[in-house]
């Protein structure tokens, strides 16, 4: 597919966000094909753990909050029974 000239210089006359983005993109994943593969490995691991210790932290937040709001309905509702 062939772009006429007005369409091929108003492409390339300044560069867009989009493609300031890919080119970071681009240059940091680079720097991550530099990398050793058990640097890269390690990388990935730690990634994965950090994202489940997140979650799991979540979690336990959560559960605590249930377990105070459970005490306060039992208080409210089924203590005068």
């Amino acid at each position: 597919m062939r772009r006429s000239s007005s369409q091929a210089s108003s492409t390339c006359a300044a560069p867009s966000r989009v493609n300031i983005f890919i080119d970071l993109f681009s240059q940091e994943n680079r720097m991550v094909k530099n990398m050793k593969v058990g640097t890269r490995l390690i990388m990935g691991f730690l990634s994965v753990a950090l994202l489940g210790a997140i979650v799991a932290g979540l979690g336990i937040w959560n559960m605590s909050k249930i377990d105070h709001l459970s005490d306060q309905m039992y208080a409210r509702e089924l203590l005068g029974l």
